[in-house]
C-alpha cells in the first residue's frame, strides 16, 4: 500500500486524459476549495485520471479534503473509479484520512466491500495503516471484519502485524475470527509473535487464539517468535502452554530456529521447558 507521502506526490502527477484538470489536481493538493470550485466551473473533468489512474476524488479522499469532495460528488464524480492498484476513493480514505471522510463517501454510495488488485477491502487498508478512526467508521457501517484478501488475509492479520492493540480489540469486539488462517496457514497470532508484538500477542491469546496452531510448513507461533529472537514473546507463549517440542515440516523445533538465527537467550529460555 502506498504511503501518505506517495499519495501526496501522485496528487500532482499530470492528468493523462484531460489536460484541463491539471489545475484541479493542484487545487486539491493545496486544499484550495475556491480554486477547485473555479476549475470545475470552468469545465474541468471531475473524473479525469492522472498517470497513476487516480481521479480528483481519489486525491481529495486521501487528503481528507471533505469540502472539495462534496463539490466533486455534486458533479457526479465516480465513487467506483479505480487507480492503477485497483483502489477506489474509499480505499484511500480508509488508509489515509479520517472517519468523517469515510462517512462522506459511504453516504454518497461508495461500496464498502470493494476489493483492490490484491483483494483488499477498505477495512483491511484501515487496519494495515493503523487507522482506528476509519476502521471504526467502516465497522459501524457493517464492514465485514473477516473479509479475505487474495492471500486469505483478514483485517486482523494486518492489525496483528502492526501490533496495534486498540485496533485488534476493536476488530475482535466486532466479531473478527481470531483463528482464521491466511493462504500460508498463518493465523494472526503467528504474525504478532513473529514480529515481536508483545501486547498484541497477549491480547490474541487472551481472546482465544490457538497457541499451537500450525502454518502450512508446520511452524507454530513459538517458531515465529524464536526465529525472530523475541524473548518476551517467547515467554508469554510458553506461559500459554506453547509446545516447546513442536517440530515443523523440516523437523526443526523452536529452539532449532532460535539457534540457527543466533539467539542464545531464546535457546536458553526454551531449554528450561
Amino acid at each position: 500500500m502506498r504511503t501518505a507521502a506517495i499519495v501526496l506526490a501522485y496528487a500532482l502527477v499530470s492528468p493523462v486524459h484531460a489536460q484541463d484538470a491539471k489545475a484541479l489536481f493542484a487545487a486539491i493538493s493545496d486544499g484550495n476549495q475556491a480554486a477547485a470550485w473555479l476549475e470545475l466551473r470552468r469545465g474541468a473533468d471531475p473524473n479525469a485520471k492522472n498517470a497513476d489512474g487516480a481521479t480528483p476524488l481519489h486525491v481529495a479522499s486521501a487528503l481528507a479534503r471533505d469540502g472539495i469532495m462534496k463539490l466533486l460528488l455534486e458533479r457526479r464524480a465516480d465513487l467506483d473509479a479505480r487507480d492503477v492498484d485497483g483502489n477506489t476513493p474509499l480505499h484511500l480514505a480508509a488508509a489515509h484520512a479520517d472517519g468523517e471522510t469515510v462517512e462522506l463517501l459511504l453516504e454518497g454510495g461508495a461500496k464498502i466491500e470493494s476489493r483492490n488488485g490484491l483483494g483488499e477491502t477498505p477495512l483491511y487498508l484501515a487496519a494495515e495503516s493503523g487507522r482506528i478512526d476509519t476502521a471504526r467508521a467502516l465497522l459501524d457501517r457493517r464492514a465485514d471484519p473477516n473479509a479475505r484478501t487474495s492471500n486469505n488475509e483478514t483485517p486482523l492479520h494486518a492489525a496483528a502485524m502492526g501490533g496495534d492493540v486498540r485496533l485488534i480489540g476493536l476488530l475482535l469486539e466486532r466479531k473478527a475470527d481470531v483463528n482464521l488462517p491466511n493462504r500460508d496457514g498463518e493465523a494472526p497470532l503467528f504474525w504478532a509473535a513473529a514480529t515481536g508484538a508483545l501486547e498484541a500477542t497477549r491480547l490474541l491469546l487472551e481472546s482465544g487464539a490457538e497457541v499451537n496452531a500450525r502454518d502450512a510448513k508446520g511452524n507454530t507461533a513459538l517458531h515465529g517468535a524464536a526465529d525472530g529472537g523475541h524473548l518476551d514473546v517467547v515467554v508469554i507463549l510458553l506461559a500459554a502452554k506453547a509446545d516447546v517440542a513442536a517440530k515443523n515440516a523440516a523437523g526443526h523445533t523452536p529452539a532449532d530456529a532460535a539457534r540457527a538465527r543466533g539467539h542464545p537467550d531464546v535457546v536458553q529460555a526454551l531449554a528450561k521447558r
